[in-house]
């Protein structure tokens, strides 16, 4: 178990998550969160009293350190890897945050049909969807999950898109596909959006190109947030829309989008 935070966290043993938790005595990720609101107070019309959509929850670290800090906060937390989600479900119920988290057991995609990913043991983030037989990591095993688009799931459960405040995305490449299910809701709302861009997954799973339109048509500018050392860091230039195709085949890298 990781006690960072004052938040408690269980996952496997040889978990990276956890080591990387109980090395930094920090929650992961929890600079990047912080990053993410302070960038979305500066550009969005925003509160917190609506809800944080963590699509690729993992075992729940962002969502859980979110709503700590933003107590009128409410989540709705996305993860298709059966043994991933059961300890998604057992961290949110360590920290008693049942009543404020949904946790749906699915991907989100472009499409509504079952997708094979590959589950890599022991790094909970490296799991992803496998393309023509081709994972991303090192393939201990695999499992069918279900797939729905995120516009979809919003029409079918009658949420109500006005109270989305806060996108978070994390799917190992899989981002071009997701944002393209999202579509119809990031154009109806301005919603301040966080997301992993490692072109080298992107392209593997043929998403990069998909995922670059669509960014370039929702949105105005991105700003860049990269690895330091331990931390994450960002500076406050504005890079219009039209040069996120030159971030270059290495990038790894988190963006935030500004409309």
């Amino acid at each position: 178990m990781a006690e960072v935070d004052n938040l408690n966290f269980i996952g496997k043993n040889n978990d990276f998550i956890m080591d990387i938790m109980l090395y930094n005595q920090r929650t992961y990720s929890y600079n990047e969160l912080e990053i993410f609101f302070d960038l979305s107070h500066k550009y969005y019309d925003v509160d917190d009293n609506g809800y944080f959509f963590d699509c690729g929850c993992n075992i729940l670290t962002s969502a859980i350190y979110a709503l700590s800090k933003k107590r009128n906060l409410k989540a709705v937390a996305f993860e298709p890897i059966k043994e991933t989600f059961k300890f998604a479900r057992i961290n949110c119920i360590l920290n008693n945050m049942e009543d404020r988290t949904t946790l749906i057991n699915t991907a989100l995609s472009n499409i509504n049909t079952p997708l094979l990913m590959e589950c890599s043991e022991g790094d909970y983030r490296r799991s992803s969807v496998v393309f023509s037989g081709e994972g991303l990591s090192n393939i201990d095993s695999y499992e069918s999950v279900n797939a729905v688009t995120l516009d979809d799931w919003c029409e079918t459960t009658n949420f109500d898109v006005d109270k989305i405040n806060y996108i978070w995305i994390d799917v190992e490449g899989y981002e071009g596909y997701l944002i393209d299910g999202a579509i119809n809701i990031l154009k109806k709302k301005k919603i301040p959006l966080y997301l992993e861009f490692v072109s080298d997954f992107l392209k593997k799973t043929g998403s990069y190109d998909l995922l670059i339109k669509n960014l370039s048509e929702l949105y105005s500018y991105f700003i860049v947030v990269t690895h330091s050392s331990n931390e994450k860091t960002f500076d406050y230039e504005l890079k219009p829309i039209s040069e996120l195709n030159n971030l270059g085949d290495s990038c790894d890298c988190n963006l935030f989008m500004v409309p």
